[in-house]
Order: C-alpha cells, then structure tokens, then sequence
C-alpha cells in the first residue's frame, strides 16, 4: 500500500494544476479516475519508463482539431482568453478569433465554463489555440432577444439598399439585418441614399436565428409617440376597405399614401407593383405628389404601425372582360414590351399582354422592344391570365 501512495503522489505532481488536486485513491481497488477523460487508470508500479510515459497519457485529453469541448476560463487579458480544456496545456484563445468574439469575451469571468472549438492542437509554440465564435454566436442571438424584448435602443449604420429597404449593421456586434421601408420615417423613406454608411438609432422588431433574420426599425424610435397613437387608428381600418388619399411621396420601389381616419392622418405604401394593372418602372411616371387617388388596404398591422395599399385593385381589372375583348382569332394590333429568348412580350392593352412565341417569328421579320405589330388572338386561358399570340399568315405590318 505503501508503494502505491508513493506512486500516486508522484503521479499527482507531474499533472497541470489543478488537476493534480483531484486525483482520488481508492484504497479498496488501487484505481483513480481521470477528471478529464473518466477512466479507469491502474496506479500498479510501473514496470518501465515507457510504461509510465504511457500512463501519463492516457489521463490527459488530446485535443483533435475541430473538436468543440468545454472548458474553464482562467485568464482574461486585452489581447488574450485563456481556457483549461484538460489537456498538457491550456487553450488559447487570440488574434482575428480574439476580435471578432470580443464582445462576448467581454462578458466573461474567471471560472466561467464555456464551450470551444480547437482550432489547432498545437502550433509551433506548442499552444493549442481555440474559437469561441460559435459560443460567440450564441450569446449574441440572446443579447438580440433581450433587445427585442426590452425596447433598447441601438445604433445601426446603413450598408446598402435592397429591394424593399436598407440593409444595415450594428457596428459593436458585427451583426446584419434589415430595415424595412415600411420601418423607416417618411423623411428617411424618400432618399434611401442618404443612410448608407450613417449611424442612425433604431430598435428590434423581430429576431428569428433559423432564418438567420433581424429586422430593425427607426420609425419605432423617431415616430414612437405617434406610432402608439397610431396603433389605435389602425384598429379601425380592415383590410379591403376602400378609401381615399393624397399621394405624399414618390420612390423608386412605391408611393407612400396619406389617408384620413377620423380627424386623424395615418400614412401607409403602395408598392411599385400594386400601383397599376401593366408593369410600371418608374411610380412618378403615372403618379403626381398631392394626386389624389383611390386605394384598398391590403395590410395592416397595428403592432407595427404599417399599412399597405394597393391602388390597381381600385381600378376594374381588365382581364374581366377578355374573354369578350380578346376572343381566339381576333386579329388586332399591339406594342412588343419586353423580348425575350423565348419569343416576344406584346402588349395589346394596359394590364393585358400575350406572348408571340419564337416559333411564330418568321426569320428576318423578328421585332423589337417598342415596335408595334399586327397579330392574332391563338389560344387564350383566362384562369392563369395568358394569351397566346401568333402574327397573321401574310406578311405583318411592323410600325417604327
């Protein structure tokens, strides 16, 4: 029994603090077991050197890479996060994996158990440098929430425009999401341009990491007052309503829409592709700043303080009468729209339009995009808004 507490206290000494403390015998069997791998190891006298070398493994852990483990922080400096993952030497966490957890690290302190991934087991300095990115990750989707949850206000800066917003940034987290025009005060909504690359307060108005989606809002932090008294209005409108407005801003993707609600006003947007039945580009084209026109809400939500209008389900739709406008054989005249590989996009009224496929195109007689050409009513199907056109057996007429 001697021998064996002889060896064991030998033992002990050669392990990295503060495992060597937690090295326990049992008298009753002459085993201990590892703290870090849960073992069984033999403490028998060893017989030779390479024996003993090789017990001295089997009770300390080899990290391989790309293995996540948990660990112990033990130092945490400026440039530098130190963990106990168990093995000969402690973890390191530095450089680009350093900055870009910084945050997280932050929020750390000494004996705090946290999982790491092993980035490499072992560089030319001997250490084993680690990640804490993916624990990173994690702590910043829930510092989101809590946001959310909270109202805090944050400082987002603008990076670029997208179709139907901004995409923007909050700067001390590196984290991406998106601001809504619907989101944005009526001022900032006009020139987009003027937010990218500027720091402006915002709150969170959804968070959802499996879709990896963070919406923002800087109307809920600049309109917040009148946003709360909107909610109110906005319980009285239902969607399908029909209703008057003025238009009070013009952009590239909509025209915002100012209605009435009693003695109040609340502002709402028409997308480009609600505002007429044909495809429009430009909404200044056809809408006027201070043009009244008549809407449907297709949206709202009172939470949000948003409204959607629609101004082309105001209007007759023209595919009602098709059947009688437009019946199979009907030869008539329309303007090519759009050419495409597949044939050609012709126009025979606003919002109706049929395809002159490539096969109905004589060689050397192809049309371009403005052109007006005779053609024929070949088939037409009502229910999934096609016309399938073809042009006349004699020579056509092309019009420039």
């Amino acid at each position: 029994m001697a021998s064996i507490k002889k060896s064991v206290k030998k033992t002990a000494k050669s392990l990295t603090k503060p495992y060597a403390e937690k090295v326990v015998l049992r008298s009753s069997d002459a085993e201990v077991k590892s703290p870090i791998t849960a073992k069984k190891i033999d403490l028998k006298p060893a017989s030779s050197m390479d024996e003993l070398m090789s017990r001295k493994q089997d009770k300390i852990s080899v990290p391989k890479r790309g293995s996540i483990l948990k660990g112990i922080v033990t130092e945490i400096s400026g440039r530098m996060l130190t963990v106990d993952i168990g093995a000969k030497t402690e973890g390191i966490v530095i450089e680009k994996e350093f900055e870009e957890a910084r945050d997280y690290i932050k929020s750390l302190e000494i004996g705090n158990e946290i999982r790491v991934y092993v980035y490499s087991p072992e560089n030319d300095r001997g250490q084993i440098l680690l990640s804490v990115r993916s624990a990173a990750g994690d702590w910043q989707w829930k510092k989101l929430e809590e946001w959310m949850r909270t109202g805090k206000i944050i400082d987002v800066r603008g990076l670029e425009i997208n179709k139907g917003g901004l995409v923007a940034r909050i700067d001390s987290m590196g984290f991406m999401g998106f601001v809504p025009t619907s989101q944005l005060s009526s001022k900032l909504a006009v020139n987009l341009e003027n937010l990218v690359n500027r720091v402006f307060p915002s709150k969170i108005i959804e968070v959802d990491r499996k879709s990896n989606r963070l919406i923002f809002s800087e109307k809920a932090v600049s309109e917040a007052g009148e946003i709360e008294a909107k909610k109110e209005i906005l319980k009285k409108l239902k969607v399908g309503e029909r209703i008057k407005g003025i238009v009070s801003g013009l952009t590239d993707f909509g025209a915002f829409i100012k209605i009435k609600v009693g003695d109040k006003e609340v502002e709402g947007l028409v997308h480009v592709s609600e505002i007429a039945w044909e495809k429009i580009d430009k909404p200044d084209k056809v809408l006027k700043q201070g043009q009244e026109v008549e809407v449907i809400i297709t949206d709202v939500s009172p939470d949000s303080g948003r409204i959607g209008f629609s101004i082309r389900n105001a209007l007759a739709d023209p595919w009602d009468e098709v059947e009688t406008k437009f019946p199979p054989g009907k030869k008539l005249e329309g303007t090519v729209v759009k050419i495409a590989s597949f044939g050609a996009i012709v126009q025979l009224e606003p919002g109706v339009s049929g395809l002159l496929h490539i096969s109905k195109i004589p060689t050397g007689k192809e049309p371009k995009a403005g052109d007006k050409i005779e053609v024929v009513i070949e088939d037409l199907d009502r229910g999934h808004r096609k016309l399938a056109l073809g042009m006349f057996e004699e020579t056509p007429m092309i019009y420039r």
